[in-house]
């Protein structure tokens, strides 16, 4: 039977290397109960399950704080974890209680679990069944003997009054004034008859009443909902189908002391361009300890070129620059066929302009314009002078290869700035904190801006897109696909609010992109 309807508590696992923290139970504890708990506590060393031998004891002590009375309750072991199942002295008061598991091997005894939690009480004193009251047990029992002590009164006075009538019978035939005295001992007999009546009816409604109370404790349901802390506790009976209902309402306990802080995770995070058009995926591998998050993001629009311009033309809003043989420098005499694709350009002419790029050296008529005196250049401009591009590293009019005010380049180094400069302005902030079980952490958000969240623990990780949508938002779970996950992201009043439920803590990352 216990094995049906026992409740079966499984606590967090206990690290040996790291001793023992206070537990607090979640689960209800109410007097009258007898082997009703029983409580699982996992053993791990290094995170690996410790392999308990046959020959381990082990025993749970409850200490009532209320009357400092303990209680041993005898456990087993199978496997990695100990189990205690509490005997009846466990319910007998209400009242707080601290439970402490011992294993004992090779003559070595250690306390490996420490739980703290109350007794509430079941019942009350006094239970009322409609116009019946009925007593506790004790008070019951009192009530019993009584009607007891009354119904013997009344036989012994029946059996007197009997003896009265035998003699009352005898003494008439002599005199009536003894069948005077007869009759009034037989009103007397009938009087204690009557009043035996009466007490065995009453022990019978009594008793009847008590029935009843009984099935409508038998068929008892509880409920349980929660108070915000430093509210006033309530129980309620009442009767619901035939059965009572009691409810209670318990507030939330003290904030129980913060756990050791966990080893700090090194997050790695690489960004890798993918093809304009494609969707952005996050990727995580690497271990618990050393994870890595891959961050594809498809490469933008091309960004401005600024001034430049390639045979004194400049590139269109997709960035191309489409050039005709006269742009490159066909000969003028070359057969118009020769401009047409798939065939042949002058040969003289392509292997000029090939040279010239080669030795990454620009004609004035390929790359830009020549410089010019008593023009004013802004910083980032180009020119080209004796054959060679410079770039302005300050607002100048000073001639190119005099002083630092220009600086010597070549298109192709040009073309891969402007390309960094572009993949690195995806990623504008990043941020990294510690997570906790009592203590979020709170973000702020641009009214439109786009965030990564990634957050983990040694048991759990979960990854969030963020996006701002001016004075609202909205967060979209990436992994995993539920919201079963420990770690949680909202949007509260225009930042995020991530949270934890795991005792060990976790570390978050926010990647703002844009």
């Amino acid at each position: 039977m216990a094995d049906t309807i026992e409740t079966r508590i499984s606590m967090p696992s206990v690290e040996l290397n790291k001793g023992i923290r206070k537990t607090f139970f979640e689960t209800l504890f109410v007097t009258g109960n007898k082997k009703a708990h029983r409580i699982d506590v996992p053993l791990l060393r290094n995170g690996q399950p410790v392999s308990i031998p046959s020959g381990a004891k082990v025993e749970g002590y409850l200490t009532r704080y209320a009357d400092d009375v303990t209680v041993q309750n005898p456990g087993t072991a199978s496997g990695n974890v100990v189990s205690v199942t509490l005997e009846k002295g466990c319910y007998a008061k209400p009242g707080a209680f601290a439970l402490t598991i011992q294993v004992t091997v090779d003559g070595v005894t250690n306390t490996v679990f420490w739980g703290e939690s109350s007794i509430f009480s079941s019942t009350a004193e006094t239970i009322i069944d409609g116009n019946y009251i009925i007593y506790d047990i004790a008070e019951l029992l009192k009530r019993i003997d009584a009607m007891k002590e009354a119904t013997e009164a009344a036989e012994t006075a029946t059996t007197n009054a009997n003896n009265a009538t035998k003699t009352a019978n005898t003494a008439a035939t002599n005199a009536d004034s003894a069948t005077k005295a007869a009759n009034t001992a037989a009103t007397n007999a009938d009087n204690a008859t009557e009043a035996a009546n009466t007490a065995a009816t009453s022990a019978n409604n009594a008793t009847e009443a008590a029935n009843k109370a009984a099935e409508k404790i038998d068929n008892m349901t509880v409920q349980v909902s929660g108070l915000e802390a430093g509210a006033t506790p309530t129980a309620n009976l009442e009767l619901v189908d035939g059965h009572y209902n009691l409810s209670f309402a318990i507030p939330k306990g003290d904030k129980g002391n913060t756990g050791a802080t966990g080893a700090t995770p090194q997050i790695t995070v690489k960004v890798v361009t993918g093809e304009p058009g494609t969707a952005a995926s996050v990727a995580q591998s690497g271990t618990a300890e050393a994870p890595i998050i891959t961050l594809t993001i498809p490469r933008g629009d091309t960004g401005s070129l600024g001034n430049l311009t390639i045979c004194g033309k400049a590139p269109d809003e997709t960035g191309k620059v489409t050039l005709t043989a006269e742009d490159v420098g066909a000969l003028s005499d070359t057969d118009e066929t020769l401009t047409m694709a798939g065939k042949a350009a002058d040969a003289a002419a392509t292997g000029a302009a090939l040279e010239q790029l080669e030795t990454k050296k620009a004609n004035k008529s390929i790359v830009s314009d020549a410089w010019q005196s008593g023009k004013t250049y802004a910083v980032g401009t180009y020119c080209i002078y004796n054959d060679n591009l410079f770039k302005a590293a300050v607002q100048t009019s000073a001639k190119p290869g005099n002083g630092s005010d220009w600086v010597q380049c070549n298109v192709t180094n040009e073309l891969v700035a402007q390309g960094d400069t572009l993949n690195n302005a995806y990623i504008k902030e990043y941020f990294t904190n510690k997570l906790d079980k009592a203590r979020p952490v709170t973000y702020p958000v641009l009214p439109y801006g786009g965030y990564l969240v990634i957050a983990y623990n040694y048991g759990s990780a979960a990854m969030f897109l963020v996006r701002g949508e001016g004075t609202s938002g909205y967060v979209h779970r990436i992994a995993p696909a539920n919201d079963s996950n420990i770690i949680s992201c909202k949007w509260v009043n225009a930042n995020l609010n991530i949270t934890s439920t795991a005792v060990e803590s976790s570390t978050v990352s926010i990647v703002r992109l844009y």
